[in-house]
């Protein structure tokens, strides 16, 4: 479970897809930690993109995370975010502390 809560992943959006005009400006989402990222900017000196918290102007988080273009390696971690956790985070903590004790087979079996 650590694993996961390390991995950077990819979700596909429609968020900047217009439906009139078939413009794209839509970017995936990337979650890393059980945060999500919206694309900010490319970087062609450093091959790189920058992912802001999808909280950046709602709550007026600061965190970013930097990565490579080429392997998707992070080059600059996220840092704190100035706003608390969501809902499912806790849970995925919860859990992932859960199977350290117990196997995810055993845990598995006792929900639908």
């Amino acid at each position: 479970m650590e694993e996961t809560y390390n991995q950077i992943v990819f979700v596909k959006s429609n968020y900047g897809i217009e439906e009139k005009t078939k413009k794209k400006s839509s970017h995936p989402i990337l979650v890393y930690q059980n945060h999500h990222y919206w694309f900010r900017e490319k970087n062609v000196k450093s091959n790189s993109r920058r992912f802001c918290c999808r909280f950046k102007d709602e709550k007026k988080c600061s965190a970013s995370i930097t990565i490579s273009n080429v392997d998707n390696l992070i080059i600059r971690q996220p840092g704190d975010h100035s706003h608390k956790e969501d809902r499912i985070a806790l849970y995925n903590e919860a859990q992932a502390n859960l199977t350290k004790q117990i196997s995810d087979r055993a845990i598995a079996a006792h929900f639908p």
